[in-house]
């Protein structure tokens, strides 16, 4: 078997960062470790961070599984099939994260107070309370 160590430069969504992390593309996706390779730029919020790829990487796969719930759960603010949904049209959350790396979303009056709630619950569970605020 040929070990392929790719490299690839990320920026992130969630912050300004430019960071290059490495990867074996010989492995199943579900099995990749990627490792820091470089940070060229770090943002404001991680420029102090001992670990600034790591705490990037979890703050976008928070938001990315945030979103997802949100399509997952409410059929109301979704377009497309089992392929691939994606918000409707007016519908999108707005999102953002705190000085302290909250992610706040804001699904105005898209949701139910109810519907927010079970949203807030189960991201609590997820990630731990006061990591997702729900608005």
């Amino acid at each position: 078997m040929i070990i392929m160590i790719r490299t690839t430069r990320w920026r992130p969504d969630t912050c300004s960062c430019e960071i290059d992390y490495s990867w074996d593309d010989s492995l199943p996706l579900d099995q990749v470790i990627f490792k820091l390779h470089k940070v060229n730029r770090a943002c404001n919020a991680h420029a102090g961070v001992t670990d600034a790829f790591v705490t990037a990487l979890e703050e976008n796969q928070r938001k990315n599984y945030s979103l997802g719930e949100i399509l997952d759960r409410f059929s109301k603010v979704r377009i497309g099939d089992s392929a691939g949904y994606s918000f409707k049209i007016g519908m999108e959350p707005k999102w953002a994260f705190t000085v302290s790396r909250v992610l706040q979303i804001d699904m105005g009056n898209n949701l139910t107070g109810a519907e927010k709630n079970t949203l807030r619950t189960t991201l609590n569970t997820r990630f731990g309370v006061g990591k997702v605020q729900v608005i």
